[in-house]
């Protein structure tokens, strides 16, 4: 298939009744210069933090459609179906598909959430959107932007590597000063005892970290969920309340129960 123009693809969207239609899914193929075009041409369309419904016209049934939505010349590009007379439109894959694939920030999430509805209540859009529990509670509590102050990259490099391996760290260290004491002392009560101490201060130290919304201990959560660690776009309400509360509460159960059978043995 021959390369399509930006031109070519502006082209291809018109408006009946009152809605955006386009062609141009026929033009696209496979070819990625006809998909960089067709991004390119859409930016052009958009006025920064517009969002744009277009009817795919391969599909006669208007059961196909395309949601875009332009900020900071980044484009946000879903297909979405028809389903019981409404397009669903899933947020908990959302990314920014132009220039490059990249996540939204929480804050930016929220910015296109918003002109989003608005855009749905004012062009009387078939669309709902659906979410996961976590965009649910981020969008419900958006953070402060003075809330956390930006960190460089050394800065954000130091706050991943203390949650990637903080834990680690200190359970080692308080595992080698335990059986350190435990040794001088010639008694393994003492090793047990030390280390039940030590899994008890680590779960004081992560529930004031969690009180006081300490980064790198927000970090460390969202890695025991397997998330991306974000130093720089932080929103406690990301995170469940049983990670809260358990997380500091599982080092504080098996530093009872260690400091229990210390002193059965």
């Amino acid at each position: 298939m021959s390369t399509v123009t930006v031109d070519e693809f502006i082209k291809s969207f018109y408006m009946k009744d009152g809605y955006y239609h386009t062609t141009a899914l026929e033009l696209l193929g496979e070819d990625d210069i006809n998909e960089e075009n067709f991004s390119k041409a859409v930016l052009s369309m958009l006025d920064d933090d517009e969002v744009m419904f277009t009817y795919d016209d391969s599909n006669s049934d208007n059961s196909e459609a395309m949601l875009f939505y332009k900020n900071n010349n980044r484009l946000i590009y879903e297909y979405i179906f028809k389903e019981n007379e409404k397009f669903d439109f899933n947020l908990s894959y959302i990314t920014w598909t132009y220039p490059d694939f990249i996540d939204l920030t929480f804050k930016e999430l929220n910015i296109f959430v918003s002109k989003l509805k608005e855009y749905i209540f004012d062009n009387n859009i078939p669309l709902e959107i659906k979410m996961n529990k976590t965009q649910k509670r981020v969008l419900e509590n958006p953070r402060s932007d003075d809330e956390y102050p930006e960190l460089n990259d050394k800065q954000v490099k130091r706050i991943k590597i203390l949650a990637n391996f903080g834990i680690s760290i200190f359970i080692a260290l308080i595992l080698f000063l335990s059986v350190l004491v435990g040794y001088l002392m010639n008694n393994l009560n003492y090793t047990l005892i030390g280390f039940s101490s030590g899994l008890i201060i680590m779960g004081i130290y992560y529930a004031i970290g969690i009180k006081l919304k300490w980064r790198h201990v927000y970090c460390m959560l969202q890695k025991s969920n397997r998330h991306k660690m974000t130093p720089n776009d932080i929103n406690w309400h990301s995170i469940s309340k049983i990670d809260l509360i358990g997380f500091p509460i599982t080092f504080l159960i098996l530093g009872l129960i260690i400091g229990v059978a210390a002193f059965l043995i």
